[in-house]
């Protein structure tokens, strides 16, 4: 089936009932594995970058988009402003003239491309690619690679671009020439590796997870590096991310993030199943449901993508190679069919009321188990269950479900509910909080959609499903 393109206003199918399902933001195509790592010294291959653990649907869809008559020359006028945006980053590296340690440098090289690129998304409106760019930024580098401070940013590069762009920097720092007034520390290898025991927090639903990597830059002390990742949408997300100076920190900062269903959550040493699922192993920013929407967004856009990878290779070092969720449609739609016959066993046992089917092809029910439960969903990730899950789930519905079926669907949410919170054990006050919402999506929809279905990527709460205002040009 033709995934949704979630990113762009609403839209509504048209044709009977459920026409598409929700795409996976990491499909991988067959033959390209978790196997597909990459080590900091690969080599980088224009025509089959290997920039990620996982390739994402975006990817696909940019390939065949470059076939087809007239590409190059949509593409070229979509990045009519890329030789002055460059230009405008090469001459703003003087204030890295002023970094006195490699971490300054590291930090303040985030901070310079991520103002920027919070300045083009405000200005600009196509031809956004950040990979691509950065990998033209460093090629407007090569003449100016000897001037001091574009030596310090393309040594900064180094340290956050994923390895294939990290390579290209290395080489241009080898051919340039220190000045005599260039710090000791630019001569350190710009390396960054990570520790194998990757920390895992989950809150009470059981779908927002904090993701703690300890990791170590060139001539740096150890940080904690922070993933705040999001599967409510049925795919990963990652809402925020960041160093911070510790475990504890870092944690504290989660569950301020999270709200009242991370209370009391300690990290804990990461499952080997549940790591395939939360690492973001296709990108940071999945450019085809989502954009940069806070200062996390922008300031990590980079190194946010190089953590994962030397995540993934440490974990291989420590030969526990990661294992990669299958993203096999079939697995998914067996799944669904069979909690689906479960979901209508437990709601005759309970007296649960659910729409009938009046016919095999016309079972509202299944419809919307067969959207519930996205590619690489276990069992226990598809029976999860929160506020935030039900308000994503109801604007999916009213985005891409005609009108007539929408009602039928939200009247399924509150019992789907009930079944996924006994099966979780969740109960009290958390349970009662996504009842709630259940119940708002079948009587109040149009309080609870917003822009859920849009900017999948939000940071929110994911009890009170509130957070900061959007940016102007995601409105």
């Amino acid at each position: 089936m033709s995934p949704v393109s979630r990113g762009r206003k609403k839209k509504k199918s048209s044709s009977k009932g459920p026409q598409v399902r929700r795409a996976p933001g990491r499909d991988l195509p067959p033959g390209n594995g978790p196997q597909a790592q990459f080590a900091p010294s690969a080599a980088f291959d224009r025509g089959n970058r290997t920039e990620y653990p996982q390739r994402s649907a975006l990817d696909a869809l940019s390939s065949i988009a470059r076939m087809l008559p007239g590409a190059s020359e949509v593409r070229a006028q979509a990045r009519a402003w890329w030789p002055h945006s460059h230009a405008h980053v090469l001459d703003a590296a003087r204030v890295l003239l002023g970094c006195a340690t490699p971490v300054d440098l590291e930090d303040a090289v985030c901070d310079l491309l991520g103002r920027h690129w919070r300045t083009l998304h405000e200005q600009q409106t196509t031809g956004f690619s950040s990979q691509e760019w950065l990998e033209a930024l460093l090629d407007a580098a090569k003449p100016r690679a000897a001037e001091p401070a574009v030596r310090r940013l393309i040594y900064g590069l180094a340290v956050i671009a994923t390895p294939g762009l990290a390579h290209v920097a290395l080489g241009l720092l080898a051919k340039g020439r220190a000045d005599s007034e260039e710090p000791a520390w630019l001569a350190v290898p710009p390396t960054v590796t990570a520790a194998p025991g990757v920390l895992l927090m989950r809150d009470a639903y059981g779908l927002r997870f904090g993701l703690l990597a300890h990791v170590t830059g060139p001539s740096g002390p150890p940080r904690t590096y922070l993933f705040d990742v999001d599967l409510c949408h049925g795919f990963t997300q990652v809402l925020t991310s960041g160093y911070y100076a510790d475990p504890v920190t870092a944690a504290a900062a989660w569950r301020a993030l999270v709200g009242v269903s991370a209370t009391g959550t300690e990290p804990v040493a990461a499952p080997a199943d549940l790591l395939g699922h939360v690492l973001p192993g296709g990108g940071l920013i999945d450019e085809l449901f989502g954009q940069p929407l806070s200062d996390s967004h922008f300031h990590e856009l980079y190194r946010g993508d190089r953590i994962v990878s030397v995540i993934v290779d440490a974990l291989g070092a420590a030969g526990r190679p990661l294992r990669w969720a299958s993203r096999d449609p079939k697995l998914a739609t067996d799944l669904a069919e069979e909690l689906t016959a479960r979901f209508k066993t437990w709601a005759a046992a309970t007296g649960a009321d659910l729409p009938p089917a009046t016919g095999p092809d016309d079972d509202v029910v299944a419809w919307v188990l067969r959207d519930w439960v996205s590619p690489g969903m276990t069992e226990e990730l598809a029976l999860a269950c929160s506020p935030h899950r039900i308000a994503a789930f109801t604007a999916y519905l009213m985005n891409d479900w005609l009108d007539e079926q929408q009602a039928l669907a939200r009247a399924v949410l509150e019992p789907l509910a009930r079944f996924c919170l006994e099966h979780g054990g969740v109960t009290g006050e958390a349970a009662e909080q996504v009842l709630l919402w259940a119940r708002r999506a079948a009587d109040e929809p149009a309080l609870i959609d917003g822009d859920l279905g849009n900017n999948l990527n939000r940071p929110i709460d994911e009890t009170t499903v509130t957070g900061p205002a959007l940016p102007e040009y995601a409105r």
